[in-house]
């Protein structure tokens, strides 16, 4: 991450997975499946669970917390973001 090139690299793929992220959660919001939220907000929050998770379960070669970021995200989203009828 401190070499230039690289950089630049990680900060295009980090900003194109929060875009499609916020834009995947605008959609929801537009279609009525997600409520009113700040897009850009819960995919920077979302994401960075996710690579957090996916770090975590590499560098300690550990699937199971994989395992429980997804469902923790699952269930994140279920709660703070579905709309409840």
């Amino acid at each position: 991450p401190h070499h230039e090139r690289f950089q630049e690299q990680f900060a295009q793929s980090d900003q194109t997975m929060v875009a499609e992220l916020a834009t995947a959660i605008e959609r929801g919001v537009e279609a009525g499946v997600f409520r009113p939220v700040n897009a850009e907000f819960e995919a920077n929050f979302l994401y960075s669970i996710m690579q957090g998770g996916v770090l975590r379960g590499v560098t300690l070669d550990d699937p199971e917390i994989m395992r429980s970021t997804r469902e923790a995200i699952t269930w994140y989203v279920g709660f703070k973001l579905k709309k409840h009828q």
